[in-house]
């Protein structure tokens, strides 16, 4: 005990793991597993509302345009065309002037374009909601 070597001692030592708090440690990996799970889930939901709500804004975009094309088709075109047709006729007969009737046809035709740019727009909405319904033909 003096701090002198002895040669009839000697020492081991002995390691080993013993599974303390080992229910805290699976608690740890099942949590993050489920958080994981639980991101996964969110993820799939928040995506699944932007191409819900996606699909319903093309679907009323769509009923907007095709109802500004039933009221071009029905009421804008067809007075848009009487009027160059009159502004025509009146040219013709001397009774109106050449501005008039360039007029009137530049606005009928600024019409037809307008008409011909709804219609490309709603043919676009319509590919959106077909791409939203992710059918094949």
């Amino acid at each position: 005990m003096d701090g002198s070597s002895r040669a009839d001692l000697f020492s081991l030592m002995l390691v080993m793991d013993l599974p303390l708090f080992h229910d805290q440690r699976q608690d740890r990996v099942t949590a993050s597993m489920i958080a994981e799970s639980s991101a996964a889930m969110f993820n799939r939901d928040d995506l699944y509302r932007r191409m819900k709500s996606e699909a319903e804004l093309n679907a009323v975009t769509l009923s907007k345009q095709q109802e500004s094309i039933a009221f071009f088709s029905n009421s804008i075109l067809p007075e848009a065309q009487f009027s160059a047709e009159s502004s025509f006729d009146a040219y013709q007969s001397s009774v109106g002037d050449l501005t008039s009737l360039l007029r009137a046809q530049i606005t009928e035709i600024d019409l037809r374009l307008e008409f011909v740019r709804i219609q490309a727009e709603a043919l676009k909405s319509q590919a959106r909601l077909l791409y939203f319904q992710g059918e094949n033909s």
